[in-house]
């Protein structure tokens, strides 16, 4: 319920007191099954936790350490998927950072293990997530390209809101090398999903 809802003053409490409570749990013996149940809990409230740093406080070098603890987990979990997904956040904080090599970096690693276990959920994220670094760099082509590529996995996922924040994501490259036109034709289709 408290993961549904993201109320800003319940949603960091309760990841807090997962992580503590699944710290201590973890101190206890524990059948392999079990300790790795709660592991996994752990690295998910650390990443939920790096996520509110990041986006509610923005304090992004606190995100970064929750992301990488995450991260870690994970890994030793062999969990590729949530790997994924954690290289994607850091990606993020180093995008915001302006330190656009390593967001890169950390983007195209995420998109190399979505390619591996065939997430296309997972894939149109990346895409998007290196479309847009590319948009941000005036790199038109090279956005448009992303973006596309998202998009074309959105539509075989069905995904109305995904399809269209790709195509939005695409009218607004047209619109800024000044392609109006083809910027009101991404647009109006983006709206009318």
């Amino acid at each position: 319920i408290v993961e549904k809802c993201w109320d800003a003053n319940v949603w960091p409490k309760y990841n807090e007191w997962v992580s503590s409570f699944v710290e201590n749990k973890l101190k206890t013996q524990l059948s392999i099954q079990v300790t790795e149940f709660y592991k996994r809990s752990l690295a998910v409230a650390l990443n939920n936790t790096g996520y509110f740093y990041n986006h509610n406080k923005g304090e992004i070098l606190i995100a970064l350490e929750y992301y990488h603890k995450s991260l870690k987990i994970k890994e030793e979990l062999g969990e590729q998927e949530g790997v994924a997904n954690s290289l994607n956040n850091i990606g993020s904080i180093y995008r915001s950072q302006g330190d656009i090599p390593r967001a890169l970096e950390y983007y195209h690693k995420s998109l190399k293990i979505q390619e591996e276990i065939g997430s296309n959920r997972g894939l149109a994220y990346s895409l998007n997530n290196i479309g847009t670094i590319y948009e941000n760099q005036n790199d038109i082509p090279k956005a448009l390209d992303y973006f596309n590529q998202s998009l074309k996995f959105q539509e075989e996922l069905g995904d109305k809101m995904g399809i269209a924040y790709a195509l939005g994501n695409i009218g607004s490259v047209y619109q800024k090398e000044e392609n109006y036109n083809e910027a009101i034709i991404y647009y109006h289709k983006a709206l009318k999903l």
